[in-house]
C-alpha cells in the first residue's frame, strides 16, 4: 500500500527501493522488455547514496541527543515526553536502514533475501511510527494548550501505555505486508530488493492511500492543531510566546517542506500511469525521474529535522545541550588535572 513511499516513477509497480539500473516496459506482444541504463538512474543511484549517508549521520546525532535529553533530563511521567521519546525511536528505526539503502544505491543488493525482508520491515515500521507519534504529539499539545482546563485530569500511565502499545501494534501490522511482499531479483547480473509487481489498479490505489493517509490527513491534523495552539498562545502575555510561535511555525513548515514535493511527484507518477498527456513522453519521464530522486530524499530529511526543531527551537533543550557540553568540558579538565598531579608526584619520586 505505502510502497509508493520508495517507488520510482519510472517503474510500472511499487518498489521497495529506488535503485534501478534497468527500466522495464512491455512491447506490443505483452512480453517484458529490459531497457538499458539511463542518466536519471545513474544520477539517482549516486545522489541517493550520498544523501542517505549524510542524513544518517545527522539523524543519528540529533535523535541520540534527543533520546538522552528525554531519558535523563525530562520527566518520563509526562505524556508529551513519552510520545516524543517514541517519535525519536521511530526516526532512529528508519535512520538505521539508510546505510544499507545507500550501499544498495551505490552498488547493488548484497544483504540477501532475509536482509531485504528485515530492512523493508524496519523502514516502514519507522515511517509508520513517525507518522503515528507525530500525530500523537500534535494532539497531546493541542489538548494541553487549547483545552488546558480539561487536561487537569491527566491520563493515567496505564492509558498512555495502552495507547502507545496500540499505535505500535498498528504500525507493526501495517509493516508486515510490505516486508512479506518484498523480494530479491536478478536483473542484468545485479541483485535488487524490490516489491512484488502488482496490477495497475492496485498501484493507483497505493498512490491514493499514500497521498491521502500519509500526507493530506496528517498535514490537515497538524495544521488545525497548531493553528489553534498559535491562536491560544498569541493571546497569552508570556515571555515565551514568541519562541512558542516560532517553533509552531517551523513544525508546520518543516513537515510541509519535507513531504509536499514528494507527494506532488507521486501524483504526477499516478497520472503518468494513467497515460495523462504531457507526462508520457521521454523528456517528461526523464524530468519526473530527476524530480523523484530529489524529492524522495528530501522527504527522508524529516529524520534529523524533528530533533533539530526540538533542540534548537526550544530553550529547554538548548540548555540541556550547553549543560552536557560544559559537563564534558569539566570532566575533561578534571582528568587533565588528575593526570598532571600524577605526573608531578611521579617526578618528585
Amino acid at each position: 500500500m505505502a510502497s509508493a513511499l520508495t517507488a520510482s516513477p519510472l517503474s510500472d509497480g511499487f518498489q521497495a527501493t529506488t535503485d534501478y539500473s534497468y527500466d522495464y516496459d512491455y512491447n506490443d506482444n505483452g512480453s517484458l522488455v529490459t531497457l538499458g541504463e539511463d542518466e536519471p538512474q545513474q544520477f539517482g543511484g549516486t545522489f541517493s547514496g550520498v544523501l542517505y549517508t549524510l542524513i544518517f549521520i545527522l539523524s543519528l546525532v540529533g535523535n541520540s541527543f534527543l533520546l538522552w535529553a528525554l531519558l535523563v533530563r525530562e520527566d518520563l511521567r509526562k505524556t508529551t515526553t513519552l510520545f516524543l521519546l517514541q517519535l525519536a525511536v521511530s526516526d532512529l528505526l528508519l535512520t538505521l536502514t539508510l546505510p544499507f539503502w545507500a550501499v544498495y544505491h551505490l552498488h547493488h543488493w548484497v544483504f540477501g533475501m532475509p536482509g531485504c525482508h528485515l530492512l523493508v520491515f524496519l523502514f516502514f515500521l519507522g515511517f509508520y511510527g513517525y507518522m503515528a507519534f507525530l500525530a500523537a504529539v500534535t494532539v497531546d499539545r493541542y489538548l494541553a494548550v487549547v483545552h488546558a482546563v480539561r487536561m487537569l485530569r491527566l491520563p493515567s500511565r496505564l492509558c498512555v501505555a495502552l495507547s502507545s502499545a496500540s499505535l505500535w501494534l498498528v504500525c507493526v501490522i501495517a509493516s508486515i505486508p510490505e516486508a512479506v511482499h518484498s523480494e530479491t531479483v536478478e536483473y542484468g547480473g545485479e541483485t535488487q530488493c524490490q516489491a512484488v509487481r502488482q496490477q495497475l489498479h492496485l498501484e493507483l490505489l497505493g498512490y491514493a492511500v499514500q497521498v491521502s493517509l500519509f500526507f493530506l490527513l496528517p498535514f490537515a491534523l497538524i495544521l488545525f492543531c497548531y493553528a489553534r495552539i498559535w491562536a491560544t498562545v498569541s493571546r497569552c502575555r508570556s515571555a515565551r510566546r514568541a519562541q512558542a510561535v516560532r517553533l509552531i511555525f517551523c513544525m508546520v513548515l518543516g513537515f510541509f517542506a519535507c513531504w509536499a514535493p514528494y507527494n506532488v511527484v507521486l501524483i504526477l507518477g499516478a497520472l503518468q500511469l494513467l497515460g495523462c498527456p504531457g507526462l508520457t513522453g521521454p523528456e517528461a519521464k526523464e524530468r519526473l525521474a530527476y524530480a523523484y530522486y530529489v524529492c524522495h530524499t528530501l522527504a527522508y530529511c524529516h529524520c534529523f529535522l524533528n530533533p533539530a526543531l526540538h533542540v534548537f527551537g526550544s530553550g529547554r533543550f538548548r540548555s540541556y545541550l550547553s549543560v552536557r557540553r560544559h559537563s564534558d568540558r569539566g570532566r575533561s579538565l578534571t582528568l587533565t588535572t588528575q593526570h598532571s598531579v600524577q605526573r608531578g608526584s611521579t617526578s618528585r619520586q
